[in-house]
């Protein structure tokens, strides 16, 4: 632990150690994170390193990519590596290519190819494609060539499509990598080999899943596969034309196509209304709602203690259910309970309905004070978290508009 043991005669405290993501714990004792691997800072928008990536080194670990855990400056789900540097090229080339790791991005940089970003180990989201729209309406894929990376390019690619980018795949040599590529064949190679004979995302998706030696039934099978992630692309126009090069590229009637994609959706449409038929679930199932709902059955049960304990410490804005808040608010100011008398107050029969079996319910906690503080201090948590997200909205905002959230970032942390 050779980071940990530089940091610790400096005796910061253990929550903040732990919060950088550098360390981890492991019978309450810290040790370096990153440990034998080599080191990538990560950057924001505005070039600021907010957290690190590592590439395994010299072993067999199975965990090729490591990175940083989630931290108050660091979201996974938004964050590309080297963005910050390579944003300028991404614009002026239009398009970007999308990479897995760290060496990767950094091989072709060296080489000159300019306009590309890593997702640095993680899965590629929505946010992802959000960010990369502002900078490119194309997008090519260069991802690892074995089966994993395969699989990965192709949900990066649907994920794109449906976010109104255009997709086009770069087939890595099997078993390969961006950067071996290069280190092979040069910046030459990688340009007329990858990007010059890139290929779309139906025809890649075809090609990796033998479509033209498939059986009929495998045809059919890998049709609706296709045609389920079709059904989930918003833009009329884009579905329209993925639907008609479909059949192009599988040599099928494009009607028939049309005919397998009005089924597809006709059946998401019935499972989705069979879904809204079934009994509905219990509505308290996040940990807020259960302490929301803890509060109330206090509110509403005959243990003065603990009623005395939530009506001095209880701050009604931090309920967030609108049914639960105006019921604690009602109970805070009734010296008895009568449930007959309380449900009147709510209009909808659906609100009548919860509330009355929320009160009638009987309350088997054995210690209501100890309960009845423990859901106080998880909505305390909850809204300390719901600052730090708002925080985290407005540091992207600024960071978009080029200002500098320095002060605001070290206020979050």
């Amino acid at each position: 632990s050779y980071l940990f043991n530089k940091i610790k005669p400096k005796n910061y405290d253990k929550e903040v150690l732990e919060e950088s993501g550098l360390f981890g714990v492991s019978n309450s004792k810290f040790y370096d994170r990153f440990r034998g691997r080599i080191m990538f800072p990560i950057s924001n928008a505005t070039g600021k390193v907010i957290a690190f990536g590592a590439r395994v080194f010299g072993t067999d670990d199975p965990a090729k990519y490591m990175n940083s855990p989630e931290t108050p400056l660091y979201r996974k789900s938004e964050v590309f590596y080297g963005l910050n540097l390579t944003r300028d090229a991404i614009r002026n080339a239009e398009s970007a290519i999308l990479v897995e790791g760290y060496t990767d991005l950094i091989q072709l940089i060296q080489v000159g190819i300019k306009n590309v970003v890593a997702v640095s180990g993680t899965a590629f989201t929505d946010r992802h494609v959000h960010q990369i729209r502002r900078f490119a309406p194309k997008v090519y894929l260069a991802y690892d060539g074995d089966s994993a990376g395969i699989n990965a390019g192709k949900k990066a690619g649907y994920s794109l499509l449906k976010g109104g980018v255009d997709p086009l795949v770069i087939v890595i040599p099997d078993g390969m990598d961006p950067d071996d590529w290069v280190n092979r064949d040069g910046a030459e190679g990688f340009k007329t080999k990858g990007i010059d004979q890139a290929i779309g995302l139906l025809n890649f998706h075809l090609r990796t899943s033998n479509f033209s030696q498939s059986t009929a039934s495998e045809k059919s099978n890998l049709m609706k596969e296709i045609l389920a992630e079709a059904s989930e692309i918003p833009d009329p126009i884009i579905r329209q034309d993925f639907i008609k090069n479909l059949a192009q590229v599988g040599g099928i009637e494009e009607n028939q196509v049309v005919h397998m994609f009005t089924q597809q959706v006709r059946k998401k449409r019935k499972q989705y209304s069979e879904k809204l038929q079934k009994p509905k679930q219990s509505m308290f199932t996040t940990v807020n709602a259960k302490a929301e709902l803890g509060i109330i059955k206090v509110l509403a049960g005959d243990d003065e203690e603990a009623r005395s304990f939530v009506k001095e410490n209880l701050d009604l804005n931090k309920i967030e259910n609108r049914q639960l808040k105006k019921l604690a608010e009602m109970l805070l100011n009734t010296p008895q309970v009568n449930p007959a008398q309380i449900i009147t107050h709510f209009d909808s029969s659906e609100d009548r309905e919860v509330i009355s079996k929320i009160l009638i319910d009987e309350d088997d906690t054995t210690s209501p004070l100890q309960m009845v503080k423990d859901c106080l201090n998880t909505l305390s948590k909850v809204s300390t978290k719901e600052q730090i997200k708002q925080a985290r909205l407005i540091i992207r905002e600024m960071e978009a508009a080029g200002q500098d959230a320095t002060d605001l970032m070290l206020q979050v942390v």
